[in-house]
């Protein structure tokens, strides 16, 4: 069985976009309103912002390795076996909950 086909820097970015749209369509408006009320638009444009600043240094990285492995690759290599151990438990964590969370949004 042979590699996948790796996913392009725009398919990735869509897929990212699709994520935090997708999830948040649902919740966040009304929790964002509840919280700051009339600035809540402002509020989603720093959250953004915010994520930019998370998601361009990943990008970097990622563009750096050829093969696959994600995060835990990333940390892995940067900080070595247990680091990179630690980043892929959580980073399944992460998927689970936010299963979890989107399941009991509905």
């Amino acid at each position: 069985m042979g590699d996948a086909r790796p996913i392009g820097r725009w398919s990735m970015t869509a897929l990212v976009i699709n994520c935090i749209i997708g999830s948040a369509i649902f919740g966040v408006p009304s929790e964002a309103i509840r919280l700051v009320g009339s600035l809540s638009p402002l509020a989603m444009v720093v959250a953004a912002l915010l994520m930019g600043i998370i998601i361009l240094p990943v990008a970097e990285v990622a563009s750096q390795f050829s093969q696959p492995g994600g995060m835990y690759l990333y940390a892995r290599t940067a900080f070595g076996r247990f680091v990179g151990l630690q980043v892929g438990w959580f980073w399944m964590l992460a998927i689970v909950g936010g299963g979890a969370a989107g399941a009991n949004l509905f």
